[in-house]
């Protein structure tokens, strides 16, 4: 219900502005950073992403004879993500991101 969304700490909701201005200043870091610094995040980034994935595929076709079938993809989806927090917790890199991150610096906010 509404007063249930209302006891929220308003003090960890920070504004899509802010949440902009956030972005393009962590695109101008990502931009001055060394040419091998980059090469080596994002290495490592994808090696975290297939870890994850990996382990998805690992564990999920072991456990496939003794799993139902839902069970078995709650199993996986619940393994995949792991390659993706680690890169989160690590903080490297993806591509997709630096999308993101790298064209905002460009925008003009007002």
């Amino acid at each position: 219900s509404y007063n249930e969304m209302s006891s929220i700490n308003r003090s960890l909701v920070i504004s899509s502005e802010d949440a902009m201005i956030v972005l393009q200043e962590k695109g101008i870091f990502q931009v001055t950073r060394p040419y091998e610094q980059v090469l080596a995040s994002s290495f490592l980034g994808g090696a975290y992403l297939s870890w994850g994935a990996l382990l998805s595929v690992y564990i999920g076709g072991s456990a496939a004879e003794a799993l139902s079938p839902g069970m078995l993809s709650l199993l996986k989806g619940l393994l995949f993500p792991v390659g993706l927090s680690m890169i989160v917790i690590s903080g490297s890199e993806l591509l997709t991101g630096n999308f993101l991150t790298q064209s905002l610096p460009n925008l003009k906010l007002s």
